[in-house]
Parts: structure tokens; C-alpha cells; sequence
């Protein structure tokens, strides 16, 4: 690791770089962007044995807000797009996100991405209802190196 990545506010996405994130029958893959200045990420359901891509984005570091900030537009689920705040919490990436449907809905949840190894993380996702949050979804991804 060179300085600049010990300085790079996206540094903690290192541990996702490599592989596919795998639960069921969907995954991910994350890469690097131009200067480690952006993060890439793709999501596939697996259908009939056959990837599809259902979203993609990036994200990256917001000088102006001093935050990470992600949007991955998407397609079969839904919405059409997810607005991402996100920072680090030791082994958490917790996540402020508004989904917004095709009628520009919006919809406000917690997510978290908790690392219980260099290959596994548990991952829940929180609706912010008027009682509190609200767990709507969940599920253990596990990183398959080949993939």
C-alpha cells in the first residue's frame, strides 16, 4: 500500500476487490476505479443458469460533502435507482440509502455489511418507518475467489 491509499477515503472497500460476493441465487463484483478515486459495482441474479445484470453504479469520495456517496441505477427489482451515504464502522460498511422507484418514490433504509471474515459478511437491510427501523431483508454473502 502506497501513501496514497492509507489517505484514500475509499481504502476500506480493499476488502471487497476480488471474486464475487455470492448469496442464493445473486452476486456482485466490485473493482477499482480510475485512481482508486471510485469504486465500481455490479449485481447479477442468476436465472435459468444464466447471469443477468440487474444493477450497477459506483461509489466515490464527495470532496465537497466530505462523504462517501454511491448511486447504482437498476432494473427487474422494482427501483431504478439507489442513492448510497456510506461510511465505516471497524468491520461495518453502514449505509444511508433511498431507493426511488420509477414513479420517483422515495424509500429510506439503514443497510450494514458486517465482515465476519475476509470472506463472509452478513448483510441487513433496515426500513426507517415511523416506529424505528424496521428489518426488511438479510442474508449472509460469501466471497467465491474464482468467480
Amino acid at each position: 500500500m502506497n501513501k496514497h491509499d492509507t489517505e484514500n477515503p475509499l481504502a476500506p472497500f480493499a476488502r471487497l476487490m476480488g471474486g464475487t460476493w455470492q448469496m442464493g441465487d445473486s452476486y456482485h463484483t466490485f473493482e477499482w476505479g480510475v485512481g482508486q478515486k471510485m469504486v465500481h459495482n455490479k449485481s447479477y441474479f442468476t436465472v435459468e443458469g444464466q447471469p443477468v445484470l440487474v444493477s450497477e453504479g459506483s461509489w466515490f469520495w464527495h470532496p465537497g460533502r466530505q462523504e462517501i456517496k454511491g448511486h447504482m441505477a437498476a432494473i427487474e427489482m422494482g427501483i431504478d435507482l439507489f442513492s448510497y451515504t456510506t461510511r465505516f464502522e471497524g468491520n461495518k460498511m453502514v449505509n444511508d440509502l433511498t431507493s426511488y422507484g420509477e414513479d420517483g418514490q422515495a424509500t429510506e433504509y439503514l443497510e450494514e455489511w458486517e465482515f465476519t471474515d475476509d470472506n463472509t459478511y452478513e448483510w441487513a437491510l433496515y426500513a426507517k418507518t415511523d416506529e424505528g427501523l424496521q428489518k426488511s431483508m438479510g442474508g449472509t454473502f460469501t466471497r467465491n475467489p474464482g468467480g
